[in-house]
């Protein structure tokens, strides 16, 4: 998904409708790579950040808030990855029987900090910005519906793929949704090739495959997921035999308490995020075995428990999160994921 920073803007103004001319106007100045001229002042941090729409920001700074966590080693992601068994059977030693802060999570950590992770944040902060300041411009309840049905969708999936980080998918999702509503904005791939926009996630699918040399999942996770969005919500409302129906339409009760929700929902992300939560989250929410998971000594299993299974699809996807101190046992006395002390488990690699 990096490739998104390689892209600049064109629009052709007399080939589009109006809709689509205003949104162009909008997205071109943040996606354009050209030099700022010299009277341009630069935008504070500040000024930049409270200017960002209210879901995008808090989502933005969870993200961060979570890496940064995961790099001064309060959290680990090994407590944060999707897993049916630890959210429904809480199946680790000394564990709360269900632990479902990972449905959310699971969504939260990008990776540890590197450029890789600043190239999702990149993307994720454009696209969901434009959608949230220009499709969705007051309407926060639709936003925060899409991306609810984006999530649930993901987390459908996630169990056929093995994926326990579904950050870059929901952020691919928003690509394409963004891409599919702006047909008439031209890009511009490093000055070689100009394609419309509907093009772009299958030009980022392309790059991400011969940088990796492997199918990346989660990028056609994203675009399924998205074009579902896409099929209910712009296609299938047009048809005849739909009666002008919308399947995904956002439910009366958010739409009616829009305003409150939007504060509520806020006020609640910024709880979730804020540092104090943040940095007693292990005592929070794991007790006294939070680390259990990287304890080079784990408790024995005399209980009848175990320790949850870390599979050989999960370690993979875990690639370069970070190593381990000691081994990661597996239920039933199974085999060991970690080898010997210290051994790398892995991390998230480009959408």
């Amino acid at each position: 998904m990096a490739t998104g920073n390689l892209l600049s803007v064109t629009s052709h103004p007399s080939h589009q409708t109006a809709p689509h001319f205003a949104a162009a106007c909008h997205v071109s100045p943040l996606l354009s790579p050209s030099l700022p001229s010299p009277k341009a002042m630069p935008i504070p941090i500040e000024t930049w950040y409270y200017e960002v729409p209210t879901v995008t920001r808090t989502y933005l700074t969870a993200a961060v808030l979570t890496s940064l966590g995961v790099q001064i080693g309060f959290v680990h992601p090994l407590q944060m990855y999707f897993n049916y068994d630890l959210i429904v059977h809480g199946r680790q030693v000394g564990a709360y029987p269900n632990r479902y802060w990972r449905l959310v999570t699971n969504f939260l950590y990008f990776g540890p900090l590197s450029l890789d992770f600043l190239f999702h944040m990149s993307i994720l902060a454009r696209y969901s910005r434009m959608l949230e300041e220009g499709f969705f411009r007051d309407r926060t309840a639709d936003y925060f519906w899409l991306l609810f049905l984006a999530s649930i969708q993901l987390l459908c999936l996630t169990p056929f793929v093995s994926m326990p980080f579904l950050g870059a998918p929901l952020t691919f999702t928003l690509v394409y949704v963004w891409s599919r509503r702006n047909p008439y904005i031209r890009l511009n791939m490093l000055g070689l090739f100009v394609f419309s926009a509907p093009f772009l996630p299958w030009v980022m699918l392309v790059f991400s495959f011969l940088l990796n040399n492997s199918v990346p999942t989660g990028d056609l996770m994203g675009i399924a997921v998205g074009h579902v969005y896409y099929f209910f919500e712009d296609v299938w409302p047009q048809e005849r035999q739909s009666g002008g129906r919308r399947w995904l339409k956002t439910p009366g009760i958010m739409r009616g308490f829009q305003q409150e929700l939007t504060v509520r929902f806020s006020r609640f992300l910024r709880f979730l995020t804020s540092p104090f939560l943040l940095l007693t989250s292990v005592r929070l929410f794991e007790g006294p075995v939070a680390m259990a998971a990287i304890d080079p000594h784990p408790p024995s299993n005399e209980d009848g428990y175990g320790w949850a299974p870390v599979d050989g699809a999960v370690e993979g996807a875990l690639a370069g999160v970070g190593a381990v101190d000691g081994e990661a046992a597996t239920d039933n006395g199974g085999p060991r994921v970690g080898e010997e002390e210290g051994a790398v488990v892995g991390g998230v690699g480009p959408a």
